[in-house]
């Protein structure tokens, strides 16, 4: 799992994103959603969306766990799509993604690779962890 993240620039996304995400059909209906996660699916610890990919995994939009909770089983996926989505190039540098989660107020985005396919995530929590790391090693400056 190191290995790939080796593979981008050292301040980009691709570093920091977690690889661990549920992404779902956007075709599907909130009550296919519940069901499936509540199968046996390998479905990561903590998350905080659920990104709407198409077939050729470029990614829709996300749904917060929330609204689909408070969502009728058959409403279609794309009906819920959060209105605040925003996408992180892999390449993009740790000051520009962390600057567009404190403007928007972000809890979580979908990090894509050149083809807007989905690759990974980056969470508030990575951010913040960032940040703490970029502030202890001006102290030790």
């Amino acid at each position: 799992m190191v290995e790939p993240a080796l593979g981008y620039p050292e301040d980009g996304a691709g570093r920091l994103m977690r690889r661990e995400y549920v992404s779902i059909p956007a075709f599907w209906t909130v009550g296919e959603v519940i069901d499936y996660m509540r199968s046996d699916a390998d479905l990561p610890d903590t998350f905080y969306g659920i990104f709407a990919v198409e077939p050729d995994h470029k990614t829709l939009g996300v749904i917060m766990t929330n609204r689909l909770l408070r969502s009728q089983r058959a409403v279609p996926v794309r009906e819920i799509l959060a209105a605040q989505f925003k996408q992180i190039p892999v390449t993009m540098d740790q000051e520009d993604f962390e600057f567009l989660f404190w403007q928007y107020d972000l809890a979580e985005a979908a990090v894509v690779d050149a083809s807007s396919c989905l690759v990974g995530v980056i969470t508030v929590d990575d951010v913040v962890d960032a940040l703490q790391e970029e502030h202890d090693e001006g102290i030790l400056k």
